[in-house]
């Protein structure tokens, strides 16, 4: 079995280094850049590492006007 926390420090570099070009990156913009650039690592694990950053944070929702 793998030591999660040697896999999770790859992936909390790899965020960061995503995360330095694209600030306002979300998870799956970040995600994918980190597919195209770097080791292709498992979305669950990536997710389950940007949550513990405290980087998953809400999206305000446009109001929709009545006509």
């Amino acid at each position: 079995m793998k030591d999660l926390r040697v896999h999770d420090v790859e992936v909390t570099d790899a965020i960061n280094a995503v995360l330095e070009k694209a600030p306002n990156a979300r998870f799956w913009k970040c995600f994918w850049l980190i597919k195209r650039k770097h080791k292709r690592f498992n979305h669950k694990c990536v997710y389950r590492v940007y949550c513990r950053m405290g980087l998953n944070l809400q999206h305000r929702q446009k109001r929709v006007l009545p006509r």
